[in-house]
């Protein structure tokens, strides 16, 4: 059976359901507006250790305390969601978030900073992943259309937010704190009031952390999360080192890298919006490749071009990762049976978060090795050899009813 004849079957099992439509607002909201907060907060945590520091020594500790608690939880958060219902993590996640923002509000030296991150980083976790796995259940015949929209609003929360801080001076200080934790905090009571509390059937047996092993048995599956790692790896390299790398060699000034990142942002959000219905019509696996094909491409050339030109190449590039994003996560769902959403989705930001935190260090001692413009030929021919991969061995496998519960 082939993956379009999948998603159909699904289209027919699918039953109307009046309630998704506000559930999806509900959770398309919460995201954008706790993306507000982030977007505004997080440069401001990175200028208060910088401050509280007397240099720049410490910023590395930043992500790291995000990554461990983020990573760690993923899996956890899933599958204790297939148990007891994706909504009660939801909100959970947000509180937790909000309670991040009040700690780097009071803070009054680096310590509690991290310590705020790593918190920040445990409220994120089921934010990043359930979402997602409870609109793959809601929506098991428009799910690449349905999760690009969701992602493409929670992307644009990201975008708007610095451009509001010039705007608001209260945003420039302690102010963005408290701004974060109250959009949170907000976003908490929007899942409260606007989700269903829904669970997928399945027995005890089958919501076991066991069965999902089982999955990853399955060499689909096995390399789609690889792929899944590598795009992880990817966004680290476009979105935080390219944009160094240009302002340090490629004559960037920060205005020109700030268009970078526009660019790059509003490529991967047009992506997921074109890209999520095609794939629901055409099937997943051909644009996981063709995502995985562009950006590579991007990634191995960008420096071989002026200013202009390799900016709106990499803006291509991001289009590229928002295609296999989509795609991905809905390709991820169908090859899990509806008692393991949760925890599929989990496992995905896991292998994520994976390539995310990781990725950029292991380019650092590549660049150190060979240079830095061979690393990035290098990491782009890997995306391409992934994408061969992908096309030729990862057809197999079946899509599984979505039907869920309350």
């Amino acid at each position: 059976m082939t993956e379009r004849t999948e998603n159909q079957g699904e289209a027919l099992r699918e039953a109307p359901d009046p309630r998704r439509g506000r559930t999806l607002l509900a959770l398309s909201g919460a995201a954008a507006l706790s993306m507000l907060g982030v977007s505004v907060a997080v440069p401001r945590v990175t200028s208060q250790v910088v401050a509280f520091s007397g240099g720049d020594g410490q910023i590395g500790w930043i992500a790291s305390a995000f990554a461990v608690s983020y990573i760690l939880l993923q899996v956890p958060y899933g599958n204790l969601s297939d148990r007891f219902g994706f909504k009660p993590f939801l909100v959970a996640g947000y509180l937790v978030s909000a309670a991040a923002g009040l700690v780097f509000a009071l803070a009054g030296s680096s310590l509690p900073l991290f310590l705020g991150r790593a918190i920040q980083g445990a409220g994120e976790a089921p934010v990043w992943s359930l979402a997602p796995a409870l609109l793959s259940l809601l929506y098991p015949e428009r799910k690449g259309w349905i999760i690009g929209r969701y992602s493409m609003l929670l992307y644009g929360g990201i975008v708007v937010g610095p451009l509001l801080v010039p705007l608001v001076p209260f945003l420039d200080g302690r102010g963005a704190f408290w701004f974060f934790a109250a959009a949170c905090l907000g976003a908490a009571g929007i899942v409260a009031l606007g989700v269903e509390n829904r669970r997928p059937r399945g027995s005890a047996e089958s919501w076991s952390l066991a069965g999902a092993a089982r999955l990853l048995q399955t060499r689909p599956v096995r390399l789609a999360l690889l792929g899944i790692g590598l795009y992880g790896a990817a966004q680290g390299l476009f979105f935080a080192l390219i944009p160094g790398f240009l302002l340090a060699r490629g004559g960037f000034s920060p205005v020109e890298a700030g268009y970078l990142l526009s660019a790059m942002y509003l490529g991967t959000t047009l992506a997921q919006f074109v890209f999520g219905p095609l794939s629901d019509r055409r099937g997943r696996r051909p644009f996981m490749v063709l995502g995985l094909v562009v950006a590579g491409a991007a990634t191995g050339t960008f420096f071989l071009f002026p200013k202009l030109s390799s900016m709106a190449l990499l803006g291509v590039g991001t289009t590229g990762l928002g295609c296999f994003f989509v795609a991905s996560m809905a390709y991820l769902n169908e090859k899990a049976p509806e008692s393991l959403k949760g925890t599929i989705s989990g496992a995905y930001y896991l292998f994520w978060g994976v390539g995310y935190f990781a990725g950029p260090l292991l380019w650092g001692v590549l660049g150190r090795w060979m240079g830095q413009t061979p690393s990035f030929v290098l990491f782009g021919a890997v995306l391409a050899a992934q994408a061969v991969l992908l096309a030729c061995f990862a057809g197999e496998g079946k899509t599984e009813p979505a039907v869920c519960r309350e």
